[in-house]
């Protein structure tokens, strides 16, 4: 009787694990394809780094995170362009003008960490301290949009720059420069890229549920889309005297014949305009309090 009852029950259990093995089955597979993939593409060739490489390359498990890093889309979009060498630039950008700030009201500007190199790592300094700062987040505000919001901000501030290369295209039309994502048609991809930045503020400001902050973001986010307006028609200008979107063939065109200051420089200076209003720098500066 026993064996009558339990083979219902051991054909339902059998069902679901078969499922379940031939997906874990699959995924090993998948896994260990990836992994193949990895260890046999072409790497960043770095030369002073190749003692290091090679010895990491032996060790079993640290060889395929050396892979991972420098299979050029990774290193790309993490070193050169990416996001650690934007950050760098960002934080000397960031000192030399609260150095060059200071220096026109007289004062001395940061200088309390590294004191002895001007205080140049004090913007690393103030890095680490809002990295780890305590995160308060109201009673009354959307617990979840709250906290993912800035980081929707930060993405798409960060987006941009993956579809800006470094370095020149190669002959008879290759494109092997450096870069993150390449479309042909970057810029344009990246002015759009840019002007989602209000969404996020706009988020921001709806998941403190609150209604002056609220009022405060919708406010900043039509004078970030009244500069805008003004960037993107600049952009637009230069393209069509360009004839092309794509960064490779916008640097040749300059070339072969007009740099794009000389060639629409209105543009460039409704650029410029628009730049400075968008950043509150100096004389556009807009008092937002």
């Amino acid at each position: 009787m026993l064996g009558i009852y339990m083979k219902p029950v051991l054909s339902i259990i059998s069902s679901p694990l078969s499922w379940v093995s031939s997906i874990v089955s699959s995924a090993i597979q998948l896994l260990y394809s990836i992994i193949q993939y990895i260890l046999t593409r072409p790497e960043v060739n770095i030369p002073f780094l190749w003692p290091i490489i090679n010895f990491l390359n032996q060790v079993p498990v640290i060889n395929i995170i050396v892979h991972l890093i420098l299979w050029r889309p990774i290193f790309d979009l993490l070193f050169v362009p990416g996001l650690v060498s934007v950050l760098i630039a960002l934080i000397f950008i960031i000192w030399f003008e609260r150095k060059l700030t200071a220096k026109v009201q007289w004062r001395i500007g940061p200088l309390e960490v590294s004191r002895s190199i001007g205080g140049f790592l004090q913007p690393f300094a103030d890095l680490f301290r809002y990295t780890f700062q305590e995160f308060v987040v109201p009673l009354q505000a959307d617990k979840n949009y709250f906290i993912y919001a800035p980081a929707i901000v930060f993405i798409l501030s960060t987006l941009p720059v993956f579809f800006i290369p470094i370095g020149p295209m190669q002959t008879n039309s290759v494109v092997n420069g450096i870069y993150g994502v390449y479309t042909g048609y970057d810029v344009l991809i990246a002015i759009a890229l840019v002007t989602l930045f209000n969404v996020g503020i706009i988020l921001i400001g709806w998941a403190s549920n609150d209604r002056f902050t609220y009022i405060g973001t919708v406010r900043e986010a039509l004078l970030y889309t009244g500069y805008e307006v003004i960037l993107i028609l600049s952009v637009v200008a230069i393209l069509l005297i360009y004839g092309t979107a794509d960064p490779f063939k916008i640097v040749n065109w300059q070339v072969t014949h007009l740099p794009g200051i000389i060639a629409n420089p209105l543009a460039f200076l409704a650029f410029l305009i628009a730049t400075l209003m968008a950043t509150s720098r100096f004389p556009l500066r807009n008092t937002r309090g």
